[in-house]
């Protein structure tokens, strides 16, 4: 079935399996897999050859970034935001952990850069964080940043989130590794989240806010050592499966108008 959101998948160096699984859900490709240096961390240099590739390759709203390694494409995404708003993370992993080597951004620390370095972005929060996810971060970008954790995603949190968020406007970036083994696999160490709870989670915050994008990441690391680890077949069903009901929820909220007209 051909997919109607209008999705931008940002193919890496496992190009030709994620481009055939995911084939009918995706209506634009960029291809990233020729930059050097890209996997789980990547050089200003190399992150300014991939915005302007997606500066110029996509109109579209919503990406599909690949495996968690890649997460830090986000950054490249948000910097074509020109209205203030809120980052909503949705993530088993703290992505916002101080990294040592300067002029590198990594998937692990991404949303540093956001916050240093984008200045319409006023308020992120990072939800679904695990217990043993706890890192150092750095101090000048700690008022910005809440992480609420897994166990705190009730749906009166959630409310009480959405109700403090300072802008009209949200982006959303998944990683599926906020969700739990059974829903999809991941290549990293996973949540206990439900679909069904992820998304009730995005309405929820969404109330009375307008989604202007969203990303999804966390795919399963195309390797020969994954089919010895999954059954390729179901797995392979059961991801498109997951990222289609995400991408035709966020799609259906992008449609909508969320905000009250004065």
């Amino acid at each position: 079935m051909q997919n109607e959101s209008n999705v931008t998948i940002i193919s890496n160096k496992y190009k030709d399996s994620i481009e055939k699984i995911y084939q009918d859900l995706y209506s634009c490709i960029i291809d990233i897999a020729d930059i050097y240096g890209t996997n789980a961390i990547c050089s200003a240099e190399a992150m300014q050859t991939i915005f302007q590739r997606i500066e110029a390759q996509s109109t579209s709203q919503l990406f599909f970034l690949g495996n968690g390694n890649f997460h830090y494409l986000s950054y490249g995404i948000l910097k074509k935001i020109k209205t203030p708003f809120t980052l909503i993370v949705y993530d088993h992993h703290n992505d916002a952990g101080k990294l040592a080597y300067k002029d590198l951004i990594s998937c692990g620390s991404w949303i540093n850069d956001a916050v240093l370095y984008l200045p319409n972005l006023k308020k992120v929060y990072i939800i679904g964080v695990g217990e043993e996810q706890e890192k150092e971060m750095l101090p000048e970008v700690g008022q910005k940043i809440e992480i609420i954790r897994e166990e705190e995603m009730t749906d009166e949190k959630m409310a009480e989130i959405s109700e403090t968020i300072p802008t009209t406007d949200i982006y959303v970036s998944v990683d599926r590794d906020i969700l739990s083994e059974k829903e999809v696999q991941t290549n990293w160490n996973q949540g206990n989240i439900k679909i069904e709870k992820l998304i009730q989670s995005i309405d929820l915050i969404l109330h009375d806010h307008q989604l202007i994008g969203a990303d999804v990441c966390g795919d399963l690391e195309w390797d020969y050592t994954s089919e010895f680890r999954y059954p390729m077949t179901e797995y392979r069903k059961k991801s498109a499966a997951i990222n289609k009901r995400l991408f035709d929820f966020l799609a259906k909220k992008m449609k909508q108008v969320n905000v009250a007209l004065p």
